[in-house]
């Protein structure tokens, strides 16, 4: 029997949908910072869950990375409850981690992941377009790309990036509102001067 060519992607969309949250569970904003270190970068990803029902939700994410022979397996992962900084323990997968937040009724709560990848090839690339199982745009997502003046940003997905200088390293931000990404975050750079 023939072995279809997508696999893959169609064990990790039953997988995503048999973790997705309940519908009470609503993710509504994220901040993603890429800090570029050279041969490394090292992701900030801030995420906003909303609880409007009655009832506390508890609920396991699938957290999936790029993982090829451009970017390996992150050296380092960290999971933590943004508002009181506790950590939260995770499952390593092949190509993800798994790990459950919990939203008392009628609230908010916020989950940070920090996570670093080699960058041999002087690319990132965050996955984004897994957003689109949610049902809903963000209502606010930031995106903040951080290099310091030795190294010069060559290409972002996203466009229209303010770009400024904040204690010797360039930064380039946006901020979109009613935002359902289509294509994952990519971004290159080059080596400008030797430090």
């Amino acid at each position: 029997m023939a072995r279809p060519k997508n696999l893959k992607i169609l064990l990790f969309i039953l997988l995503f949908f048999s973790i997705m949250p309940a519908q009470n569970l609503q993710f509504f904003r994220e901040r993603i910072e890429l800090n570029v270190n050279g041969a490394t970068c090292t992701v900030n990803g801030f995420y906003y869950f909303k609880n409007e029902s009655g009832k506390a939700v508890k609920h396991t994410l699938y957290y999936p990375f790029v993982v090829n022979d451009s970017l390996p397996y992150p050296d380092s992962i960290s999971v933590s409850n943004y508002f009181n900084q506790k950590s939260i323990g995770f499952q390593k997968t092949k190509e993800a981690i798994r790990f459950s937040v919990s939203v008392p009724a009628k609230s908010i709560m916020a989950y940070k992941v920090t996570y670093r990848q080699q960058t041999p090839a002087r690319k990132m690339e965050y996955i984004l377009t897994t957003t689109k199982f949610w049902g809903k745009p963000f209502q606010i997502a930031e995106y903040l790309i951080i290099l310091p003046d030795s190294l010069t940003l060559t290409f972002s997905s996203l466009k229209n990036l303010k770009k400024l200088v904040v204690n010797g390293k360039v930064q380039h931000y946006i901020r979109l509102e009613n935002y359902l990404p289509g294509k994952n975050f990519i971004i290159k750079w080059v080596v400008s001067k030797v430090q």
